[in-house]
This record gives structure tokens, sequence and C-alpha cells, in this order.
């Protein structure tokens, strides 16, 4: 075989073989030699490397499975439970309800929907000469913060 054809051979084969063990894929070409008939092409190669590692990445799920069962939290009983919910409400801690996610279709019906109720602010209701504004303002006046968004202001529309 010349290096050029080599090389076809190796640009044919390698990119979808890379991916499984060396064994697997000396198996793959020893099954395709007893059966086939033709020249394999890659992905004949890949189906037959992936029949041989298939026990081994079965095993290897089963054995994950089991070490992440072992692993997790045993359930509760009822009474834990509801010793635990009491323990919660003593607290003050009253837990929502679990809803399950909305179908992608409901966020459509969502965005037509008319907006909810907006709650006024305090300031939007009280009279404009009021105490409440007058304590509010004195509040802002000494403000630092405001006081720099302020002198900000002024040097911009200075400029």
């Amino acid at each position: 075989m010349t290096e050029k054809a080599r090389a076809k051979v190796l640009s044919t084969y390698c990119p979808g073989l890379r991916d499984y063990p060396l064994w697997a894929i000396e198996r793959a070409f020893t099954d395709w030699a007893k059966t086939g008939k033709r020249r394999p092409a890659p992905a004949d190669l890949i189906d037959l490397a992936a029949k041989a590692i298939r026990p081994l990445v079965d095993e290897i799920n089963h054995r994950n499975a089991a070490a992440a069962a072992a692993l997790a939290p045993p359930d509760r009983t009822p009474e834990e439970k509801a010793r635990a919910t009491a323990m919660l409400e003593a607290a003050g801690y009253k837990p929502k309800p679990f809803r399950a996610p909305r179908p992608v279709d409901a966020t459509q019906q969502e965005d037509d929907a008319p907006p909810p109720k907006r709650h006024r602010h305090w300031t939007e209701s009280a009279a404009p000469g009021s105490a409440e504004i007058a304590e509010l303002n004195r509040e802002r006046d000494g403000n630092k913060l405001i006081q720099q968004a302020r002198a900000a202001r002024e040097r911009k529309a200075r400029q």
C-alpha cells in the first residue's frame, strides 16, 4: 500500500473510530473479516465497535446507578414528614406547593394577558405639601448619594 493510499484510508476511518478503544476497533475489524463480503464502511466498523463495548458500558452504568442509589437519602416516613412540617410551621415558614412547569404554549397566553394591577407608592397619594412629603425631602437633602447625583446632574447641565 502506498503512503498516499494509507493516508486516504486513515482519513476515512480514523475520525469515526477515534472515540473507541483500540481493542474494540480490532474486534470490529476481526468480526467484519469473519462476516463481511465487501470492504467495510466506517459506519459498519463503528457499529461493530459500539457492539463490542456495549457490555462494558452497561456494566459501568449499572455500577453508577447502584452507587447513586446507595448515596441517596432514604425516603422519610409519613411521621417524619409530619414532624418536619410541624417544625417548619413553628418556625414561621409556610412552604409553597410545588407547581409543574408551564407548557410552552402558556407563555403566549401570558404575554397576551393584561398586566397585573400596579400598587401605588405612598408618595403618589400623599398631598404635595404634607408633613410626610416634607420629611421625605429633608431626608433626601441629607442623603450623600442624592447630593452627589444632584451635583453631577448640575455639572452636566452646565456643560
